[in-house]
Order: structure tokens, then sequence, then C-alpha cells
């Protein structure tokens, strides 16, 4: 697969399946400390998504998600992100259009779904090879 065969990849998906995913991360709360609920539901969607994943539980309320694709020897890619969201009122999670409102949609649960997308694109196409 050449780079622009999974760019093109890239600009046919759907959406939704993202946005969806957000919504539901947006659902969890997840002040600093208190991230394990948030640290399971994304587990589990990497996991499903191909991804080799284990949390380490050093901290149990505040667990860290480790995914990884392809043999361990060969080049990486390697994604950061975080799975709190401010501890301050608000309202509740919600789609406006194409927007989604909710504390955290923007830093970081947005681009935790994301994320899961990516490696559901790279492993549809094979990628990274074995």
């Amino acid at each position: 697969m050449s780079l622009a065969d999974l760019r093109e990849a890239c600009r046919s998906l759907d959406p939704e399946p993202i946005a969806g995913l957000t919504l539901d991360l947006l659902r969890i709360w997840s002040p600093p400390g208190h991230e394990a609920e948030m640290a399971d539901r994304l587990a589990a969607e990497l996991s499903d998504a191909g991804a080799t994943v284990r949390l380490d539980r050093e901290f149990p309320a505040s667990p860290s998600v480790i995914a990884e694709l392809g043999p361990g020897d060969g080049p990486t890619i390697q994604w950061h992100g975080h799975l709190d969201a401010i501890d301050v009122e608000h309202s509740a999670p919600e789609r406006r259009g194409d927007r989604l409102i909710g504390r955290g949609a923007a830093d970081m649960k947005g681009p935790d779904a994301s994320m899961v997308s990516a490696i559901r694109v790279l492993r549809a196409h094979g990628l990274p090879r074995h």
C-alpha cells in the first residue's frame, strides 16, 4: 500500500463512528485521578480495533492505557493522549449539527476516539506489516 492509498483511505472515513465514540467517551466523567472507567472503555475500543492493549494499574483509580500494533521490533508510531477532563461543572454532552459539545471534546476525548479510528484504518489495510 502506498502513502497515497493510505491518504485516500483516510479521506473516505465515515466520521459518524468517531463522533459516536466521542459522545460515549464524553459521557464518562473522568476528572484527574479518577480515569479508571475511561481507561477501561478506551482499552476495549483499542483492542477491538486490533491493537494489543494493556493497562498499567500502578495507580488503580488512574490507570495508563498502552496499545501497540505490529511485531514490536519494527518502526513505531506513537500517539500520546490523556483520559481526564477538567473537573468543573458543565452541561451534558451533545451534538449540534457537525459539532460535539462537552467537557473534553477537543481535549482529549475526540482525539482519543480518532486514534481508535486510525488503528482501524491501519489494520484494515494490513499495516503495520509483520
